[in-house]
């Protein structure tokens, strides 16, 4: 598609007559004839002109797409983007559930071999590994399902993640307004949910000076609940954010940064994983409650640093 065919197309979607665009433009109805028709060209501060009153790029409007290619850009309407945002709303609350469900599963298990080794309940240290690990799984299963449900509920939409994509006129400015009313709401939560995080620890450090050993199995359960609910803050109001990034291409989900996200998110998901698996060996086979909790802050600073790295690394090539 040439340069005066996209002229004629977006004048047309938006329901322009060709008098009406001119007086727009502030040219003749002939020049706008010669610009649709390749008699002419406009020049550059025509262009930057026409791109605005679009709401598209000047590259957009100065590309040349061949038939082939217009098949492999999607484009992004209106609709599209209520629909994709309504859909991003509903799975964010069965995402949050099942974050939140992961967090907790290891509750139960801690909290029965603790107790089953203070003799606080008439069970064995077995038996409670057993029904812990048990709840453990069921938990994780539960959160499988509901990871499986909410990710398909988005499933047209995941061009969004991996590919380029181009915006119906007026998509862009729409968006823009919504993320502008949107910003102190998402601030809000984002810095509560991280007030929550930070004071997380609090419950270990009083049990600690306590040093009351029932008291410190209920504070690790509270910690992880609170975790845990400072979790559903950050995703519940952080995916309808990022959903408008991922439809203007910014932030964390622009072009540049589409390829690269994919594997820096499996590093990281594996990294939790072992840090996990590595708190609740330390914990169990060592019975060392009283000191493990330090693997949580110690897996942040070592997440925070190395997203820092990357991004200066990124930045540098």
């Amino acid at each position: 598609m040439i340069l005066g065919e996209k002229i004629r197309i977006l004048r047309n979607n938006h329901s322009w007559s060709q008098e009406t665009f001119a007086n727009k433009m502030n040219i003749s109805v002939e020049t706008l004839s010669d610009w649709e028709n390749s008699r002419s060209l406009p020049d550059i501060e025509e262009l930057i002109k026409l791109s605005s009153l679009f709401g598209v790029t000047t590259d957009y409007m100065l590309k040349t797409h061949t038939k082939k290619a217009q098949k492999l850009v999607r484009c992004l309407t209106k609709a599209d983007v209520n629909e994709y945002l309504a859909l991003r709303e509903k799975s964010s609350k069965g995402f949050a559930l099942a974050i939140f469900l992961c967090v907790l599963s290891p509750l139960f298990l801690i909290a029965l071999v603790a107790l089953s080794e203070l003799s606080t309940i008439n069970i064995s240290t077995t038996l409670a590994v057993i029904i812990g690990f048990l709840a453990f799984l069921f938990d994780i299963v539960v959160a499988v399902m509901i990871f499986i449900f909410t990710e398909g509920l988005c499933e047209k939409f995941e061009f969004l993640e991996t590919e380029e994509f181009e915006t119906e006129p007026g998509v862009v400015e729409m968006v823009k307004e919504m993320q502008k009313e949107y910003k102190p709401t998402y601030i809000k939560y984002n810095t509560i949910a991280t007030i929550i995080c930070i004071l997380s620890p609090i419950p270990l450090i009083i049990s600690a000076i306590l040093n009351k050993d029932l008291l410190t199995i209920i504070f690790i359960c509270l910690m992880l609940i609170i975790v845990g609910l400072a979790i559903i803050l950050y995703i519940r109001f952080g995916v309808r954010w990022s959903s408008m990034q991922r439809i203007l291409q910014e932030g964390a989900f622009s072009v540049s940064k589409k390829k690269s996200k994919s594997v820096i998110a499996r590093v990281t998901h594996i990294f939790w994983a072992a840090v996990t698996a590595g708190f609740l060996a330390w914990s169990l086979i060592l019975n060392a409650w009283e000191i493990s909790w330090i693997v949580w802050p110690i897996a942040i600073v070592m997440v925070a640093a190395f997203w820092i790295i990357t991004g200066v690394h990124k930045k540098d090539k």
